[in-house]
C-alpha cells in the first residue's frame, strides 16, 4: 500500500506490523518497497500457520490495516493523488523522526542476524528438506545392510538384524516428527 511522505516510516510500520499481529499472523515484518513521486509504498508480511484460511486471513490483514492507520489518522494514498502543496505557504512535509528505532526495525537492521525475515520463511523448507535425505540415506542403509544379511552367518546376521532394527526405528522417528513451527 502507499502512504504519503508527510508520515515517518518508523509509525507506519509499527501500526502495520500492529494490523498484521491482530490478524495472528507470526514474526510479521514490514518491507518499503518502493518510494514514489507521491508516495512511499509498503508491504506487510508474516508468517501464516493455517495456510487453509489464506484468502479469508488476507481479507482480515487488510481490514485491519484501514482500520489502524484511520485510526491513527494516516491516509492511505491513491496512485491518482498528487499531493500539492504551496511553497512560500507551508513547512517542508518531512515527518520528525522517532528517537530510537521500534523493535522491528532493530531486530532485522543486522543483515547478518539470524532473525531475518527470509530464515523465517524458509526455515521449515530446509527442515522438511534435511527430514527427506535423513530419510533416503536410512533407506539405502536399510538396503544395503539386507543385501549384506542374505550371505551372513550367525554372529554377523545377528549384528546386520539389529543394525536394521535400529535403522528402522530411526527412520520411523523422522517420518513420525512433525516440522517444527
Amino acid at each position: 500500500l502507499s502512504i504519503g511522505y508527510d508520515h515517518h516510516h518508523d509509525k507506519i510500520s509499527q501500526l502495520l506490523i500492529t494490523a498484521a499481529n491482530n490478524c495472528q499472523l507470526e514474526e510479521p515484518f514490514v518491507q518499503i518497497i518502493e518510494l514514489g513521486n507521491y508516495s512511499i509504498s509498503y508491504r506487510v508480511s508474516g508468517l501464516l500457520t493455517e495456510v487453509k484460511s489464506m484468502i479469508s486471513s488476507r481479507s482480515r490483514l487488510y481490514a485491519n490495516i484501514l482500520d489502524t492507520l484511520h485510526q491513527a489518522q494516516i491516509e492511505i494514498m491513491s496512485p491518482n493523488f498528487m499531493n500539492t502543496r504551496n511553497i512560500a505557504d507551508a513547512p517542508p512535509a518531512i515527518p520528525k523522526a522517532t528517537e530510537t528505532p521500534p523493535e522491528h526495525i532493530a531486530k532485522h537492521a543486522d543483515p547478518t542476524s539470524a532473525t531475518t525475515p527470509e530464515d523465517i520463511i524458509f526455515d521449515k523448507a530446509e527442515e522438511a528438506e534435511q527430514k527427506e535425505r535423513s530419510s533416503t540415506e536410512l533407506s539405502e542403509d536399510i538396503k544395503a545392510l539386507n543385501e549384506q544379511l542374505k550371505d551372513a552367518k550367525n554372529e554377523l546376521k545377528d549384528r546386520l538384524e539389529s543394525q536394521i532394527a535400529r535403522k528402522k526405528e530411526q527412520l520411523q522417528t523422522i517420518k513420525t516428527k512433525p516440522i517444527q513451527e
